[in-house]
């Protein structure tokens, strides 16, 4: 299995209107995503080479509240508590292959999902989705993993013409993710076995993996005045800020 990271999904508890202006002071270049009707939901994308952060909120109480999506069931949950990131999200090549190697390595997945969305060209968007079906010891929710229906290369082209790539953010990428784990060296090695991952280095940090580049550090709740089990922090590269901003429950770099 050979993954990279796809995205990483902020949630959001307002109906998004105030994203774009708030985003454009932070100098996050983003753009309208789209909806998804059948969920209830609609998101806000910040790119950064091809990976990104979706900014994903909640357009209909009712259908989101009654979606069996797990992304949108965490997104609902998390959401009467906190803002912040939620869960990843790995980009495969083929996502029937995943599953069947998950099962080989004893872990259970749920059926795939398609998914789809209305751009604001008007065009549908397609992929399909794959979520674990574990439940997470430490309470870190396992990533999800998804295949777009165009090559990465189309992919490319289209959020160019899109205005969504640019030479502002073509060669940004994310860094470096932080998670609170209330077990980080179990959930380190958990997700070294499911996804075949690499360790990684980063100084002073003994729980790294390294996902094709970008690299995802556990580290304990409890040092780090973090109450939930949740990634909590991401760096760019290069650096956006000369620190740490805090954006609705995230810490960004």
């Amino acid at each position: 299995m050979l993954f990279e990271l796809d995205h990483i999904v902020h949630f959001i508890g307002s109906n998004g209107e105030e994203i774009l202006p708030e985003l454009k002071k932070l100098n996050l270049k983003s753009i309208t995503g789209g909806v998804h009707t059948e969920w209830g939901t609609a998101n806000i994308l910040s790119y950064a080479g091809l990976s990104y952060v979706e900014y994903l909120f909640i357009r209909d109480e009712e259908k989101a509240s009654a979606s069996n999506n797990p992304l949108i069931k965490l997104l609902v949950g998390d959401l009467k508590e906190r803002e912040g990131f939620g869960q990843l999200c790995f980009r495969c090549d083929d996502i029937h292959k995943v599953k069947i190697e998950l099962k080989e390595k004893g872990y259970q997945t749920g059926d795939l999902i398609e998914g789809k969305r209305t751009q604001h060209d008007g065009k549908i968007l397609k992929w399909k989705m794959l979520f674990m079906d574990e439940k997470p010891k430490s309470g870190l929710p396992w990533p999800f993993f998804i295949q777009w229906d165009e090559s990465s290369q189309d992919r490319k082209d289209r959020l160019k013409r899109m205005g969504a790539i640019s030479s502002e953010n073509e060669n940004r990428s994310i860094q470096l993710i932080r998670m609170a784990s209330r077990d980080p060296g179990s959930d380190m090695n958990e997700w070294k076995k499911a996804f075949g991952l690499e360790e990684g280095k980063v100084e002073s940090e003994p729980y790294v993996l390294n996902l094709n580049g970008t690299l995802l550090i556990f580290e304990h709740p409890n040092e780090l005045n973090i109450q939930i089990a949740r990634p909590f922090a991401l760096q760019f590269s290069p650096c956006l800020f000369p620190g740490t901003i805090i954006y609705r429950g995230a810490a960004y770099q």
